[in-house]
């Protein structure tokens, strides 16, 4: 129960911290962190103290640091720093499985959503009908035409929305939410992070960055190494923001 609380207390802070002087900052047990509002940069004081920080955020009994150099690591909650970790965001111990299915039509496709406890039921709910003049085929985040996710589906770190419709048409990609934004393909690998798209041989991440960069690495929690067009290589965190 301490450590819900201690996780509660951090992710309400990571937003909205305490205004001190020319700082922001907030504590816990064996580790405060703190945001200097002219500079942007951060600091972490636990077992050592980090300073000029680019980006700050945490996990779930980690906190993930790009450092000035650019180099990631991470912080626990008790001040022990590591280079690399295995961490879970704090989930909902009650959780409801959804199921997203697309039925093909004569002209259209249809697309429904049914909790997984009322599927036996037909309880299905109609969300969509789209015409086979404006989509080939129709997909889900999974690249597939059945998609089944839970409640938990949106921790910190997922930038994709789990209903997200993807539709193809005339060798193109496209999201049903904005279909004037074409792609030559999208990685669906990933999916229960983000879309990485591409076009002209450039990618970017479905809903965050158009295609502008040569390459873009799998997020490790909110960070990604991106290669800009010049070969330069930086980072780029699940907002959409560079660190050079």
């Amino acid at each position: 129960m301490k450590f819900l609380i201690i996780l509660f207390i951090l992710t309400f802070t990571s937003n909205c911290f305490t205004q001190v002087k020319d700082s922001i900052i907030y504590k816990l047990e064996k580790i405060s962190l703190t945001k200097e509002i002219k500079t942007n940069k951060f600091t972490v004081i636990a077992n050592e103290t980090y300073k000029d920080l680019k980006f700050v955020n945490h996990i779930g009994k980690f906190i993930q640091v790009l450092d000035k150099d650019n180099q990631v690591f991470y912080v626990s909650l008790d001040g022990t720093r590591a280079e690399n970790v295995k961490d879970y965001f704090f989930t909902c111990g009650n959780v409801q499985n959804l199921i997203l299915s697309v039925r093909d039509k004569k002209s259209y496709f249809e697309v429904f959503e049914v909790l997984e406890e009322e599927s036996s039921k037909s309880q299905a709910r109609k969300i969509i009908e789209i015409s086979k003049e404006d989509a080939d085929s129709v997909y889900f985040i999974n690249g597939q035409t059945l998609f089944k996710f839970n409640s938990n589906f949106n921790n910190n770190s997922v930038i994709i929305n789990p209903k997200t419709i993807i539709l193809f048409k005339n060798g193109k990609y496209f999201s049903q939410e904005n279909p004037k934004l074409k792609f030559d393909s999208i990685d669906f690998s990933n999916y229960q992070h983000s879309l990485k798209t591409k076009k002209n041989n450039l990618y970017g991440i479905l809903g965050i960055v158009k295609p502008k960069y040569k390459n873009i690495e799998k997020f490790k929690y909110y960070l990604a190494e991106a290669k800009k067009r010049r070969g330069k290589s930086i980072y780029i965190d699940i907002y959409g923001n560079e660190y050079k």
